[in-house]
């Protein structure tokens, strides 16, 4: 069985900005700065949390990036699948999530619903989710 990572809320923090501002298309870099900019902390404390966030290869350094119009962006961070895992798993596997969805007591899909009316979140893989569908 695979040891559980305990991160601080600064680390779950940054993890977290990086699942939001990745595309589903692909991976979105960050440096420091776009750190400092989604977060309410400093640039000392974003350091540290990033070069533990390496160590648990959560997150990963990265040099010579581009930016969309092809012109050099400079390194900074991008996440990993493991930290992907970690921030959003399946409820059956553990894998990354790509799906999650409400229901209500009456078992039908909901979104934006007040949290009474919910009766059971899921956040499901491609494969769970397929099975899950198909039944």
């Amino acid at each position: 069985m695979k040891e559980e990572i305990k991160l601080s809320l600064n680390e779950k923090t940054i993890l977290e900005v990086f699942m939001k501002e990745t595309d589903t298309w692909g991976e979105v870099c960050l440096n420091v700065k776009n750190l400092l900019n989604n977060t309410q902390l400093e640039e000392k404390e974003i350091r540290e949390c990033c070069r533990k966030l390496t160590q648990l290869k959560l997150i990963e350094y990265m040099r010579g990036l581009m930016d969309d119009d092809g012109k050099v962006a400079g390194a900074g961070y991008c996440i990993t699948r493991d930290g992907k895992k970690y921030i959003f798993p399946c409820q059956k596997c553990g894998e990354e999530a790509h799906y999650s969805w409400h229901e209500n007591k009456k078992g039908e899909w909901v979104s934006g619903v007040f949290p009474e009316e919910i009766d059971k979140y899921f956040q499901l893989c491609e494969e769970h989710y397929q099975e899950n569908k198909n039944k």
